[in-house]
């Protein structure tokens, strides 16, 4: 939730998220596909414009959640 409201990406982009496309230290998350939810749960498919593929800043509120979010999946 605060992922998203950190940074205004549709619902899509992220469930579409992994985490290779979070970068803590840099602060930034980078959105570069979406999931059609009217497709099923396993449809992810680029962004429908140029303008889709995008890097956002997140704020320091995001960061830690993530860090938070992160740290609790344990190793592997």
């Amino acid at each position: 939730l605060l992922l998203g409201v950190g940074t205004g990406a549709r619902e899509g982009e992220l469930f579409a998220l992994d985490v290779a496309d979070l970068d803590v230290g840099a602060g930034t998350v980078r959105i570069n596909k979406t999931l059609d939810q009217r497709k099923g749960a396993d449809h992810i498919q680029p962004p429908k414009s140029k303008q889709g593929n995008r890097t956002i800043g997140l704020p320091r509120f995001a960061v830690v959640a993530v860090e938070k979010h992160l740290a609790g999946r344990g190793p592997g």
